[in-house]
């Protein structure tokens, strides 16, 4: 069962109390204003739901937090992002895959 669907949850407020109250319950709860981008995907990356996904993955999702969200919005706090933080967030990725695209790194040839 989903449980962020409409469903199961009256309202929003609702789903997005029921995350929060589980966050206070799994002590993983941090208050937003206290903390950088960088400090919460910190902590997110030592909770359970991190430490549950493939080695892989994880790695993958270690080191996009290291080398794209920190450099960008690290130092940003939480509370503080606005919108116009992660368009631009957006707008960056976007042309640096288009760049990419463009012009793909070299790549070592196996022989």
């Amino acid at each position: 069962m989903d449980l962020s669907t409409s469903a199961f949850f009256k309202t929003t407020k609702e789903w997005e109390m029921n995350i929060l109250l589980g966050q206070i319950e799994s002590n993983t709860y941090v208050k937003p204003s206290k903390i950088t981008v960088k400090q919460f995907f910190e902590n997110w990356l030592t909770t359970p739901a991190a430490l549950k996904l493939a080695s892989k993955t994880f790695v993958n999702y270690r080191q996009c937090i290291k080398l794209r969200i920190v450099p960008w919005l690290g130092d940003n706090k939480i509370d503080e992002l606005k919108r116009s933080h992660l368009n631009e967030f957006y707008q960056r990725m976007y042309t640096l895959g288009k760049m990419l695209q463009k012009n793909p790194p070299l790549l070592s040839l196996k022989h």
